[in-house]
């Protein structure tokens, strides 16, 4: 289940990196810190990399276990997971394919599940590590596991996921990001509201 979410994620990241402009929050960051950004860069980073290994835990627990995979934690997690890795990898490759558009230019995608959710990317890698949490649960001790979940939907609600994301979108966007945010559910999909 990870190497295909790495690979998937690794490979979509690096597409982007290469063949994109950069991600316009890196220029935010140069401004804000000036001569400092390289510190600032530095000091992100590290932190992604401590929270990146706790997340790596439950992984390293299901690894370590010796037993089989034969209970209904191992499914059911197998099968959220899945969901989740088909749902981010879908909405990854709908906001590519509009992206690609010449028409799409200062535009707000609302194709797929985009019309549904205006980060639905994000709330499938939430599902992924539910998927993930609940594959260890079926372990002596695993409910601890739990916290990967918790801490990535803190992140992504609260910290370096949706606010600097929709924070970009509306410099770039404007009134048309507004009115895609009263219409759509930030993160869990739902049906819009009409609001014209």
């Amino acid at each position: 289940m990870v190497l295909l979410w790495s690979l998937r994620l690794g490979a979509h990241l690096a597409k982007r990196v290469w063949h994109g402009p950069e991600d316009p929050r890196f220029g935010d960051l140069r401004s804000r810190f000036g001569q400092q950004s390289a510190l600032a860069f530095f000091a992100i980073f590290e932190l992604q990399a401590v929270v990146g290994a706790i997340f790596v835990l439950p992984v390293l627990y299901v690894c370590w276990n010796t037993g089989s995979v034969d209970t209904g934690w191992e499914w059911a997690g197998a099968i959220v997971w899945l969901i989740g890795w088909y749902g981010e990898s879908l909405a990854d490759l709908q906001l590519s394919r509009f992206k690609r558009k010449a028409a799409s230019a200062g535009q707000v995608c609302r194709e797929g599940l985009w019309a549904y959710s205006r980060h639905p990317n994000y709330f499938f890698e939430f599902i992924l590590w539910v998927g993930i949490a609940l594959y260890a649960s079926g372990l002596p001790g695993g409910a601890w596991s739990w916290i990967c979940p918790v801490l990535i939907l803190i992140l992504l609600l609260k910290g370096s996921g949706i606010p600097p994301t929709e924070a970009q979108a509306l410099k770039t966007r404007g009134d048309r990001y507004r009115l895609y945010q009263q219409e759509v559910s930030a993160f869990v999909p739902w049906f819009p509201k009409r609001t014209r």
